[in-house]
């Protein structure tokens, strides 16, 4: 049994499994799924080593306190990062929905979105490939790949969300504490209880409202660049149109 030395030996699909480890386990247990997981070793084959001896693997094993590096990697096999600076509302609702589910377990999902194949056109210009596939179809290409080469899109993308709202607070609601709400009247109260009941479908009503309830128009919509599309929603806020 050969054991990993730092975050470099750790694939995607094995950072998804310690961080889905329960940490109420008993020591032992715990321990054992441990090494099984990093070392990609039955369970059953290490049932036999002693407590002293997980307490030794376990000294060897430290690191894993620690945080992967944050450095993206930007080319993995055909496959290019794109980032976040010329990111469509269809890409940016698909990365929001999956992060906020779970952006650990989503991880290779969201990989899958944000690397794509690119060409240069007779100008020399790189063209990315269109978002016009399911992402999910292409999460297995994600799962092998280490962690530390795509692990800091996690922070970069949640930094890039937090400036994204701040930039656009006027079309974001302010969150409001239980002790907020209670200092209400009951009318008030109804409305935000409106409000919430809509925000279930608020990209969807947004959606609708672009394409002026023509669902054909949903692909075009979809496309359109994100800032473009908050620039234009902030201006008809601002304006009251």
């Amino acid at each position: 049994m050969k054991l990993p030395n730092s975050w470099n030996d750790i694939l995607v699909d094995q950072y998804i499994e310690l961080r889905e480890l329960d940490l109420e386990l008993p020591y032992f247990d715990l321990m054992l799924e441990t090494v099984s997981i990093v070392t990609d070793t039955d369970i059953d084959e290490l049932e036999d080593l002693s407590f002293s001896e997980l307490v030794e693997i376990e000294k060897k094993l430290t690191w894993l306190t620690s945080e992967p590096s944050k450095k993206i990697t930007q080319k993995i096999d055909n496959y290019n990062y794109i980032g976040f600076d010329n990111l469509k509302l269809g890409e940016f609702i698909d990365l929001n929905h999956f992060f906020s589910e779970n952006f650990v377990t989503n991880l290779p999902t969201i990989c899958a979105i944000l690397y794509r194949q690119t060409k240069q056109n007779e100008w020399n210009e790189t063209i990315i490939e269109p978002y016009d596939y399911d992402p999910q179809s292409r999460k297995g290409l994600f799962t092998e790949v280490g962690i530390v080469q795509v692990y800091g899109i996690i922070g970069t993308f949640l930094e890039y969300k937090s400036n994204f709202e701040e930039t656009y607070s006027n079309l974001f609601k302010p969150d409001l504490s239980d002790e907020d709400i209670e200092d209400l009247d009951d009318e008030t109260k109804k409305d935000i209880e409106e409000e919430e009941r809509l925000d279930n479908y608020s990209w969807e009503r947004l959606i609708y409202s672009l394409c002026e309830g023509d669902i054909t128009k949903t692909d075009q919509v979809l496309n359109l660049s994100l800032t473009y599309v908050f620039n234009i929603l902030s201006m008809k806020k601002a304006l009251n149109i």
